[in-house]
């Protein structure tokens, strides 16, 4: 008996859309592992979260980052590929059975999930937070042009960090039809706050992977 794998052409450099069709859940790592270099982030939308339901895994982000571990069947995913390329899926070994085939264009399956695009991801430090070490009642949301856009998670400093640091998670959605309306475009700047307080520095949105980017209260 002889593997087979499903082939996946990704057209273009950038965000590709597709089903995963393999009737098996793997880690996201292994499942991309022949493009392995050649891409950076991958999200999904599970609407069954309805307080954050895109899901992130980034090739190079740290794990407490990462809150997408796997890929499961019939979902769809968002990759972001560096050059035009092929994904090969290794599925069951082959009995003499129809080699499986996937038909879904990334146009097709854009539309079934309602045109939405991915977030802007943004992560690292909130510094000069005077030692305060209650993160679960800690709120940090970001705001574009006043409106809120998203409200992000707060986690104790890490390891080695001083006692005055926070770390944060926000994913800032980008513009979309209805309440989202006025969020994250190309050019636009994002500023965050801190239990209502604004941090510093706005950065602009960018939704090509997550950002690593240290906020500080100030004073």
């Amino acid at each position: 008996m002889l593997a087979s794998s499903i082939d996946i052409p990704f057209y273009t450099a950038g965000w590709n859309l597709f089903a995963y069709p393999v009737p098996e859940a793997r880690p996201v790592g292994q499942a991309l592992a022949s493009i392995a270099g050649r891409y950076s982030t991958v999200f999904t939308y599970d609407n069954r979260d309805t307080a954050d339901p895109w899901k992130v895994f980034d090739a190079n982000a740290p794990d407490w980052v990462n809150d997408l571990k796997t890929l499961e069947y019939g979902n769809g995913y968002w990759v972001n590929v560096s050059i035009p390329i092929t994904l090969q899926i290794k599925v069951a070994p082959d009995t003499g059975g129809e080699r499986p085939t996937l038909a879904m264009a990334a146009p097709t399956l854009s539309d079934a999930l309602g045109r939405r695009n991915p977030p802007g991801v943004y992560y690292g430090t909130i510094q000069n937070v005077g030692g305060q070490t209650r993160p679960a009642s800690r709120v940090i949301t970001a705001e574009i042009d006043g409106q809120q856009c998203g409200t992000g998670t707060i986690l104790p400093a890490s390891v080695g960090r001083g006692s005055g640091e926070l770390r944060y998670i926000v994913k800032v959605v980008a513009a979309e039809l209805g309440a989202a309306r006025g969020c994250g475009l190309p050019g636009k700047n994002v500023t965050f706050k801190l239990d209502g307080k604004e941090l510093l520095p706005a950065v602009p949105w960018d939704n090509r992977r997550p950002t690593e980017q240290t906020l500080r209260a100030p004073g």
